[in-house]
């Protein structure tokens, strides 16, 4: 689990990241960010019924969690970053996650590795 200072937790700050934030769609997530004006990133996981029951649901936030953890150096610091699990989430494999989650880090330009 993340430190709690790298967390969004409250309704208004998911708000302000929806509202003034840049969204890019991608296969399997959505992910929308916006400069906080601080030294690191805070992260925020959304995954609604339409992907299914709680099981699933809990299996798909887990999923993203690890990704947000194994790629925290590879993110430039600055940024709420909002992530929304799509209803294709638990349909594939882990790595095309993760290729899917580097494809929407470069098209919002926070991706700062090769």
């Amino acid at each position: 689990m993340l430190a709690k200072k790298y967390r969004i937790n409250q309704n208004k700050e998911y708000n302000a990241v929806f509202n003034g934030g840049v969204k890019v769609i991608g296969r399997y997530i959505i992910v929308y960010i916006l400069a906080n004006n601080l030294d690191y990133n805070r992260y925020g996981i959304i995954t609604s019924k339409k992907i299914g029951n709680a099981v699933i649901r809990n299996n798909a936030k887990r999923k993203l969690r690890h990704l947000i953890r194994d790629n925290l150096q590879n993110v430039k610091m600055g940024h709420d970053v909002v992530i929304v699990a799509r209803y294709t989430i638990n349909e594939i494999d882990f790595n095309l996650l993760k290729g899917d989650f580097k494809i929407v880090l470069r098209k919002l330009g926070i991706w700062c590795v090769d």
